[in-house]
């Protein structure tokens, strides 16, 4: 069983995997739908084309490279084998930890008691990155931080710059979901410190003379490596 959240298979696979197998599994199937629930078939009598007939091109061709749904007709002997429930694979690295954390905050709460649930406050915390630009669009630095709401943070850094007279505006240019607040904090230190020779002396958190891309990308590295430790 699988959500439609779609995941990069290189957040899931073991790093200590020797490189061979590690650049086979990552390369051969890039991207995958993150599992909600898994079970194993215990029973001997497995064979697909036994139970339902011979493969036929929907359940075959098609279902390698997308989620093809199972009919009744065709789910009903699948569904009387003898199974037992597996793990759920979850991400290794701290970037796919967060996808998979604001994926499940969308999900509806558990009931407490009739008709009753909430989530915890604040439950997704984001590395975000602001872009500052002029009337002309020309990008002119970037703020780095961390917060539960993102654009809650620009809207309070355009308080002072009176866009009508100055152009100047601050909006979200990235918002990358944590899975904890510690997370988050975490990524926002590496990444300022790896950017340390541009960022502003009046503010540190704000930086100049890089792309949008480069941050975007260096962030991805970050979060990608934090759970390996390399």
């Amino acid at each position: 069983m699988v959500s439609d959240l779609e995941v990069n298979t290189r957040d899931y696979v073991d790093p200590n995997l020797d490189e061979a197998s590690w650049i086979q599994a990552v390369t051969r199937f890039p991207v995958a739908l993150h599992p909600v629930a898994v079970w194993g078939i215990t029973s001997a009598n497995n064979v697909f084309s036994t139970l339902i007939g011979p493969l036929t091109p929907k359940h075959h061709l098609q279902g390698q490279s997308r989620i093809v749904e199972l009919d009744p007709v065709t789910a009903e002997p699948l569904l009387a084998l003898e199974r037992r429930q597996l793990p759920v694979a979850v991400p290794k690295t701290v970037f796919g930890q967060g996808l998979v954390a604001k994926a499940n905050s969308k999900l509806a709460p558990k009931h407490q008691g009739v008709f009753s649930g909430a989530f915890a406050p604040h439950e997704i915390w984001y590395v975000y990155v602001l872009v500052l630009k002029d009337a002309k669009r020309k990008e002119l630095a970037f703020k780095i931080g961390y917060s539960h709401d993102p654009a809650l943070r620009a809207a309070a850094h355009n308080i002072p710059l009176a866009l009508e007279v100055t152009g100047l505006k601050w909006s979200v240019y990235l918002e990358q979901p944590t899975p904890s607040e510690d997370s988050a904090r975490l990524v926002e230190q590496t990444l300022l410190t790896r950017f340390n020779k541009n960022r502003l002396t009046s503010n540190g958190e704000i930086v100049s003379g890089l792309s949008s891309t480069t941050i975007a990308a260096s962030i991805a590295d970050i979060m990608r490596k934090q759970e390996t430790g390399t």
